[in-house]
């Protein structure tokens, strides 16, 4: 696909093309070279041929790109599924955290007559929703929040689940490793909160941090995330190690607290279900 940072080069899906290097030459390496466009050319003479027979589509669409299958793939996602998707479709193409592309494909999604909904509430409640239809279970803080929440009142109507709902803020980030979804009453404990600005502090997320907080929400399906983490963790601690290359204490003690912060989320899943 591409070696080279896709944001800042703009390098697309198909632009380039990875060969291996000749077995003759020692170490073998992976390189990116010219311009890989005959599946493109083949999909655009082909859409041509299209447009000659319906020339009318032209108006809608005048060209077409590999690259584009990625944004239709989303967009079906979107129409096919109630809710909000945005973590099935920021898992499924491994966007980055906080992946602009990601909100791209779910930011302002609308309904009848483009009215514009909030997709964080929706979201946030097609999570309470499948966790009460036994579809999906909750780890974390929050995920144990909401479970003794429900155990505590009667969801009786949808009245009940957008009072809980509000006890959210209405902002959440979707992480690999989990949802950043912070209760109004435990803002203050955001571990990104910044007490000069009163506000937690989410563009600066990453899994140490979050794996900690009072505010995580973590989705089953997120487990063999948080797993390769730690374990990738663990393994450049040991790197270390073995080779008797000194560390620099605070960038241990990083490392020691993300393997140390993996271990903690992944024991909600050794744990019964309180529900």
């Amino acid at each position: 696909m591409s070696t080279s940072d896709k944001v800042k080069g703009g390098d697309s899906l198909f632009t380039g093309q990875m060969v291996f290097s000749n077995k003759e030459f020692e170490p073998r390496t992976w390189s990116l070279v010219g311009s890989h466009t005959t599946t493109k050319n083949n999909l655009n003479s082909l859409f041509s041929e299209f447009l000659s027979a319906y020339p009318l589509f032209e108006e809608i669409h005048s060209n077409i790109s590999p690259h584009q299958f990625r944004h239709s793939f989303a967009e079906f996602a979107l129409r096919r599924f109630d809710g909000n998707v945005i973590a099935a479709i920021r898992d499924h193409f491994r966007h980055s955290i906080g992946s602009y592309m990601t909100r791209r494909y779910t930011d302002r999604k609308v309904i009848e007559k483009d009215f514009p909904v909030n997709l964080n509430r929706e979201y946030i409640g097609e999570i309470i929703m499948r966790y009460i239809e036994d579809k999906e279970v909750l780890h974390g803080p929050v995920g144990k929040f909401i479970r003794q929440r429900i155990n505590e009142i009667d969801i009786a109507s949808p009245q009940d689940v957008q009072d809980l709902i509000d006890e959210f803020e209405d902002d959440l980030v979707v992480h690999e490793y989990g949802i950043c979804l912070i209760r109004h009453k435990t803002k203050a404990l955001s571990k990104c909160w910044n007490p000069k600005t009163a506000t937690p502090e989410t563009t600066n997320s990453n899994f140490r941090l979050c794996s900690g907080c009072a505010n995580r929400l973590t989705l089953d399906c997120q487990k063999e995330n948080i797993e390769r983490l730690g374990f990738s963790a663990q393994g450049h601690l040991d790197f270390f190690e073995k080779s008797g290359i000194p560390m620099n204490p605070s960038y241990k003690a990083a490392i020691l607290g993300t393997i140390k912060n993996a271990a903690s989320a992944l024991n909600d899943w050794k744990k019964p279900d309180d529900k």
